[in-house]
């Protein structure tokens, strides 16, 4: 009975957070589309990029540099993401970039949680 009890428990415990809304980042910001006209490879696997896009939404406090966008390409994700970059610029294909609402990557420039090929 206690078994079943436990299980029963554990069933509501997950379907409750499966119905609880994730809120996005608060405080991020949104690149709509635009053009990639730098690109800044940095140590340790940071990229420091400017977009043309006009920028919406809340900048986190720490983005004090208000055209440019993070990406960490010391990952698998973060190579994928590169690739499509510089596949992006290379071509002369806008993107819109969606930020992650933080400086981790680099301290003065929003992080991008993803970005696509806008046309």
């Amino acid at each position: 009975m206690k078994n079943l009890v436990q299980k029963a428990a554990g069933i509501m415990a997950l379907a409750i957070c499966s119905i609880v809304p994730v809120a996005p980042h608060a405080l991020a910001s949104n690149g709509g589309p635009g053009t990639i006209s730098f690109i800044n490879a940095l140590k340790f696997g940071r990229i420091i990029f400017t977009h043309s896009g006009t920028r919406t939404g809340t900048l986190p406090s720490c983005a004090t540099a208000t055209t440019k966008w993070a990406l960490d390409v010391s990952t698998p994700d973060g190579h994928a993401q590169l690739s499509v970059l510089l596949t992006a610029y290379s071509l002369q294909k806008p993107i819109s970039v969606i930020g992650a609402g933080d400086c981790s990557v680099f301290g003065d420039t929003e992080s991008i949680s993803y970005f696509y090929i806008s046309d």
